[in-house]
């Protein structure tokens, strides 16, 4: 396939509990609203479902491209929650992330999660930068509040913790070093948390890409370059959704420290990561309806 200049590629692959496909449409539609330049790749196992679901017309104009791969062979089981009282658990396909750079048919290209909905447009600030590789380090709840520590460091005094919810990278040699090296850590995954003392047994892609910054900088705290908006405004698992409108989200934002309190917060023109899968799934139709 002959190279693009630049665009976005989204990854999902569905489980019996998540329809990632759901979550790429809406994601992309996000994407094709608020963004001047919107190339979309979409990585897949199969079109059976997205088929079933959208009219050919519709696919055709919220994905430019589709690849269809092999489905990860994981047995990476993650705990999630729908609001503070209900939770499950389901497999967290994410190990062909690592693989974006040799699946990205684009010589600049912006990887996104699925459960990243844009609704500003900062991303278009990013395509021709000097960077070769951006990546953020820093994120908050929905009331501006920093994470607890293990969303910070690898653990309380292990190295910082970068979101790999988004990616952005040219093909280039420090880009392709940067993901061969989280492929290998992959792999190894073992040794790595052993090495990097982090806790859990479910891989994560934001621990394997700062291991590798982490090795890259020559095992120092690197200075590797944000995105313009540098913070990542993510809504908890235990946070609900309200309503969402063509340029804002309404949110119901769970307390820890008084979990009988839920603050009443709206988000307008803010890119927003949306951890409660379920409840972005609930307004899949209204998102639908608003985007396009």
């Amino acid at each position: 396939m002959k190279k693009l200049k630049k665009g976005f590629l989204l990854i999902a692959f569905n489980n019996n509990e998540i329809d990632y496909i759901k979550l790429a449409i809406s994601c992309a539609l996000s994407i094709k609203r608020h963004l001047e330049y919107n190339h979309i790749t979409l990585v897949t196992e199969s079109t059976n479902w997205l088929e079933k679901i959208l009219s050919k017309v519709d696919i055709e104009k919220i994905f430019d491209n589709i690849i269809i791969v092999n489905p990860p062979n994981q047995k990476n089981i993650r705990t999630h929650y729908d609001s503070p009282w209900t939770k499950f658990k389901a497999p967290f396909l994410n190990n062909k992330r690592s693989s974006a750079y040799e699946l990205s048919p684009y010589e600049e290209t912006i990887l996104v999660d699925v459960d990243y909905l844009v609704m500003s447009d900062s991303l278009d600030l990013v395509w021709g930068c000097d960077d070769d590789f951006l990546i953020n380090k820093d994120a908050t709840n929905l009331r501006n509040e920093k994470f607890h520590d293990k969303e910070i460091r690898l653990y309380k005094d292990g190295i910082p913790m970068y979101w790999a919810t988004l990616i952005y990278f040219k093909k280039s040699d420090l880009a392709k070093r940067i993901f061969d090296l989280t492929i290998f850590i992959k792999e190894n995954y073992l040794f790595y948390k052993h090495l990097y003392k982090f806790p859990g047994k479910l891989f994560r892609n934001d621990y394997a890409f700062s291991i590798a910054i982490h090795i890259i900088s020559g095992f120092i705290e690197s200075d590797i370059n944000s995105f313009p908006i540098s913070t990542i405004k993510t809504m908890d698992q235990k946070d609900d959704i309200v309503d969402v409108n063509k340029d804002d989200i309404l949110f119901l934002s769970h307390d820890p420290e008084k979990p009988w309190i839920n603050h009443l917060v709206k988000l307008q023109k803010t890119d927003v990561h949306i951890l409660n899968k379920r409840s972005l799934l609930r307004h899949y139709e209204q998102i639908i309806k608003s985007f396009m």
